[in-house]
């Protein structure tokens, strides 16, 4: 059974202090032969040439680009976690100046680093290979009292995803479980809270598929619709205007010429013994008066009741119905 150290060796003389034994933390066992390979690397080529930096807010906001990693040479049979982290990378913040990023003073105090666990895990190791592992729904933020399990980040500091492939089927035995660790280097990128470097704002924009509204005209969707519904409705409204201005008074006598024939055309409506007549709530009063009113034959008056009865009930049903259409 080995000894822990004591914590207070200053507390002992000195020759006993220099006798304390040291502890020796066993290594951690790896994976060797699994490999890993950044899929969309060109994608990522491009952003860190220039200086990749990534939006963080205090909701969360997912990264552009995101991860897209193969794994190859894993067991097929055994199951597997994935994992991503964010290290940070050196011990400064940074400022961007004269087009580059430089270091401005010393770093913040971090956050405890949080990892994030792929959904699908754990599954087996056919499972990992089968398909590309995609990380597009890692959401990172500033807010270092987040509860929703987002990847706290200090703005203006630079961080290295790494990526943990590790051999385990149970959650709470993955820090003595066999591992490996992936880290491509140019997937580093700086945490910002609004954009510096307008070339990475446009190449965001040219390769972001959440981005199409802002390609054109520079606006997003929605304002782009409201404009074009408003210009629509002018356009229409000018047509319409335009219409009934050009024609001659010879063509708006003729128009209202037909629309009096057709009027007259129109067969009679039949008005059945209910009072109530729907009809004549949507069509002008004048033209019932017209209408020759067929005779209403004569209601026994034993039967009256039951007629106002019912006739006070359809009424009700549809008015009922009007207002609930």
């Amino acid at each position: 059974m080995q000894r822990i150290p004591d914590p207070f060796p200053a507390m002992l003389p000195l020759h006993l202090a220099q006798q304390q034994p040291q502890l020796m933390l066993p290594s951690r066992p790896t994976l060797p032969g699994v490999d890993a390979k950044l899929e969309n690397n060109d994608l990522w080529q491009q952003f860190h040439q220039i200086g990749t930096e990534m939006i963080i807010t205090k909701s969360g906001r997912r990264m552009f680009p995101s991860m897209r990693v193969s794994l190859s040479g894993l067991d097929e049979d055994a199951s597997y976690c994935v994992l991503l982290e964010m290290v940070p990378i050196g011990d400064c913040r940074y400022k961007f100046s004269g087009s580059q990023w430089v270091p401005a003073g010393g770093a913040e105090p971090q956050s405890p680093q949080r990892m994030y666990l792929h959904p699908d895990s754990p599954a087996t190791g056919a499972h990992w290979q089968s398909q590309a592992l995609l990380f597009n729904k890692v959401k990172l933020t500033n807010n270092t009292l987040d509860s929703s399990g987002h990847i706290v980040l200090a703005s203006m500091h630079k961080y290295q995803p790494r990526l943990h492939v590790i051999r385990s089927s149970e959650l709470n035995q993955l820090p003595w479980a066999p591992q490996q660790a992936f880290v491509f280097p140019e997937t580093e990128f700086v945490a910002v809270t609004a954009y510096q470097n307008d070339r990475i704002t446009k190449l965001k924009i040219d390769n972001n598929p959440f981005a199409k509204g802002f390609r054109e005209t520079g606006q997003s969707r929605c304002k782009r619709k409201l404009n074009s519904s408003a210009n629509s409705s002018v356009d229409s409204e000018d047509d319409v205007s335009s219409v009934s201005s050009c024609d001659s008074p010879q063509a708006k006598r003729a128009r209202a010429d037909f629309e009096q024939d057709s009027q007259r055309s129109l067969s009679p409506v039949y008005r059945s013994s209910n009072p109530y007549q729907p009809v004549e709530s949507f069509m002008p009063s004048a033209y019932f008066a017209a209408v020759p009113q067929p005779a209403v034959p004569a209601v026994p008056a034993a039967a009256a009741p039951t007629t106002t009865a019912t006739s006070k009930k359809r009424s009700s049903f549809s008015i009922s119905a009007i207002l609930a259409y």
